[in-house]
């Protein structure tokens, strides 16, 4: 929730600028961009779009993720490098190209 909030943060700065070619920070001082103005204001824009996109599709992943018995987070069994499960691919080691396991119980199965 609050990377969606910074995000509609980034995007009124970026409106901002893009409108009055300065920002406000501070109480009676200001900054001027003059030529500046667009490219802050395109490069403050996709930065609040990034946040609110692809924060709300990794919580849609996470509610809507069809094997609901999968942990958030997984280690190698052979490099024991730990991940979080949504970055990897087909919950393969990108490291060790083998399969990894549920982090939750991991290491009471080993220390039988």
């Amino acid at each position: 929730m609050t990377n969606i909030i910074l995000g509609f943060i980034y995007l009124s700065i970026s409106y901002e600028i893009f409108n009055t070619k300065s920002f406000f920070p501070v109480y009676g001082n200001s900054i001027e961009f003059d030529i500046l103005s667009i490219p802050i204001s395109i490069i403050l824009g996709l930065i609040g779009l990034y946040h609110i996109i692809f924060f709300k599709k990794i919580k849609y992943i996470k509610e809507n993720d069809l094997d609901s018995n999968i942990s958030e987070y997984s280690i190698c069994p052979k490099c024991e490098e730990t991940f979080n499960y949504y970055e990897l691919k087909d919950g393969m080691c990108p490291y060790c190209n083998i399969p990894t396991k549920d982090l939750d119980g991991y290491y009471d199965d080993k220390s039988d």
